[in-house]
């Protein structure tokens, strides 16, 4: 993996213990960094510390159980044993090419609407919530910067919505008191996320969007009466609803096509 990092733009998929299954972009080769950066910060003693482009910081691992995979950028085509040959390194402009391709290829999309990295903190701590159901428990501003990153940079199929992922975000985990006490609770969860997106929505809003989306009101959480129903509210001043919050009958079809996948895959075992 040195030999890799310093000839080479290597892309990493890892995971760190309390953090979202990521990737990065590391390298321990200066003519592949922008600016000036201090090697200093690079930890010796640490089983992997590398610098990663797309953070534009040292990221450090523990163990090799927590790199998930490897990837390296190989436009000549060469041999993989040959990246590890003392003298091998990859060109400026071949590292330059690799980041590029990254961006552009691998990486999409938060949300469908604006800048999740210029939301508050608090819509960021919703946001997520929603992917890792942490509630509210993330309150310095460094974690819940690197929590976004992390999850920014991650393959988005990691990302995609499903029933469980709006089972922990509404903490249907939890044991209630009663059904009322979990769908309010869910409800304001719901509408909390809802905020996030009227955020989202007014980075780029035009003056008339922006005074109907101040008029919203929301229903009272204790109207809801299902999970169903809370899934599925959305305010027309929005819409269109963002592609990456499913409804609920975009969720049931999702778990029908997953179970069908697993069942054929059992079947072929």
């Amino acid at each position: 993996m040195g030999g890799l990092l310093s000839a080479n733009v290597v892309e990493i998929q890892y995971y760190k213990f309390g953090n979202f299954l990521t990737r990065g972009l590391f390298t321990l080769n200066p003519k592949f960094i922008e600016g000036a950066f201090d090697f200093n910060k690079i930890n010796s003693d640490a089983f992997f510390s590398a610098y990663e482009i797309l953070r534009k910081k040292v990221v450090e691992l523990d163990n090799q159980d927590q790199i998930i995979s490897t990837n390296v950028f190989n436009p000549r085509n060469v041999q993989p044993i040959e990246m590890y040959t003392p003298g091998f390194e990859s060109t400026v402009i071949e590292a330059k090419q690799a980041i590029k391709t990254f961006r552009e290829v691998k990486i999409s999309d938060i949300c469908s609407r604006g800048d999740p990295f210029k939301l508050s903190l608090k819509s960021k701590v919703t946001l997520i919530d929603l992917f890792m159901a942490t509630g509210n428990s993330l309150t310095k501003e460094e974690d819940i910067q690197g929590h976004l990153e992390d999850i920014a940079f991650a393959d988005p199929i990691f990302r995609q919505m499903s029933q469980m992922r709006y089972g922990f975000f509404f903490a249907m985990d939890y044991e209630w008191k009663n059904d009322e006490e979990a769908l309010e609770f869910a409800a304001k969860k719901w509408l909390s996320l809802i905020d996030v997106y009227k955020e989202l929505y007014l980075q780029n809003a035009s003056e008339i969007l922006q005074e109907n989306i101040s008029k919203i009101k929301y229903p009272d959480p204790s109207e809801f009466k299902t999970y169903e129903s809370i899934v599925d509210y959305w305010p027309y001043f929005l819409t269109p609803r963002p592609k990456e919050l499913l409804d609920s009958d975009a969720i049931a079809e999702y778990e029908i096509q997953e179970s069908s996948e697993s069942t054929k895959a059992e079947a072929e075992l």
